[in-house]
């Protein structure tokens, strides 16, 4: 490690016991639930990037996400001491409860998560200071709330940066569940798909003989 970045990882430490060990970014957990059709049902790679450094975060706040996956594995080489990354591969349905979040001893400056979409779009969300994240997963885009226990949800959390809006357990895990009825009636929507391209290729055929 370089003898700049070693004195602002330093620095960084040292600040955090001025301020008795608070942070700007208090993450203790990280839940993810991907619906049915998110990211046009593929498997969605997403980032949690945790950054030490000022510089860095100005940085990284201006990628999207495309650019950001690019060079993600050289961001964290060349800034290992400056930044903490944790990496998550969801597929449509899934839910990952509560994973925990970890900063030892140091001060973490700001927070982003990024998820690799097939869509076009940034794809980046910046964290507000909250201690339960919720990651939700959806179509073409996806959503950060604060997860809370109960089954109320879509309050707003008090806070003097833009705040995150509030999601309950139990509608976190129905992202990861599509009803009954939406699932069979997706099914048949396919089966009439499927005939309509058979008797489409049949007329063809019909016509070209």
């Amino acid at each position: 490690m370089g003898s700049t970045a070693a004195t602002r990882y330093l620095l960084c430490g040292l600040l955090a016991v001025l301020e008795g060990c608070s942070s700007d970014v208090p993450l203790e957990t990280v839940s993810l639930s991907a619906s049915s059709e998110a990211n046009s049902s593929y498997a969605t790679i997403v980032d949690l990037v945790v950054l030490f450094d000022k510089d860095l975060a100005a940085k990284i706040s201006s990628m999207p996400a495309s650019q950001y996956f690019t060079a993600s594995d050289q961001l964290e080489h060349d800034n290992e001491e400056l930044m903490l990354r944790w990496r998550w591969e969801v597929v449509p349905g899934q839910v990952i409860s509560r994973c925990p979040i970890a900063f030892e001893k140091y001060r973490p400056l700001a927070a982003f998560v990024f998820a690799r979409y097939y869509t076009p779009g940034d794809h980046r969300k910046k964290l507000t200071p909250v201690e339960n994240i919720a990651i939700l997963l959806e179509q073409e885009d996806f959503r950060v709330c604060e997860l809370i226990q109960g089954k109320t949800g879509g309050e707003s959390v008090k806070s003097s940066t833009q705040p995150l809006p509030r999601v309950s357990e139990s509608v976190f895990y129905q992202n990861a569940r599509a009803p009954k009825e939406d699932r069979m009636a997706k099914r048949r929507a396919r089966r009439e798909r499927l005939k309509r391209r058979l008797k489409a290729r049949q007329n063809k055929a019909a016509t070209e003989e």
